[in-house]
């Protein structure tokens, strides 16, 4: 489906003394773009087929603000990383939505041996600790 591309006129409508019979082929227009947008959504477009996409989906990683306690407003962060600066506090997060998919990136800084404490709204569901070329680095995947 094309969007519609023929815009509709208010040549006889934008004044009080205007006649709205005149302007019955762009109140006609006007419903065919409606009803053309209605259709594609309807049948065709983004929301007709749940779960099938034919190209990948993504958020876009976001940095979060180092600090003794980490905010993470999921609202506008559903990926996010943040490197420890020092032992931390993974605050609860804000704005989660129930079946909503949410991670966070956690890397240590070059010291290393940083602790990291997580608020009561998360739940472990696995643990994966990797290491590749420095025992500074480990991955966690966590639930909220």
């Amino acid at each position: 489906m094309a969007w519609p591309t023929t815009q509709a006129g208010t040549t006889h409508l934008n004044e009080g003394s205007d006649n709205p019979g005149s302007a019955r082929s762009d109140i006609k227009q006007n419903v065919d773009n409606v009803n053309a947008i209605l259709d594609f959504y309807s049948t065709s477009g983004p929301y007709a087929t749940v779960g099938n996409y034919t190209k990948q989906q993504y958020f876009g990683l976001a940095t979060l603000t180092d600090a003794s306690s980490i905010a993470w407003d999921l609202a506008d962060n559903q990926v996010a990383t943040v490197t420890l600066g020092g032992n931390r506090t993974l605050a609860n997060p804000t704005n989660q939505q129930a079946g909503a998919t949410y991670v966070i990136i956690v890397k240590q800084d070059g010291s290393g041996n940083r602790t990291l404490a997580y608020g009561s709204d998360y739940k472990w569901i696995r643990l994966q600790v990797s290491r590749r070329h420095s025992t500074n680095t480990f991955n966690r995947h966590k639930r909220c």
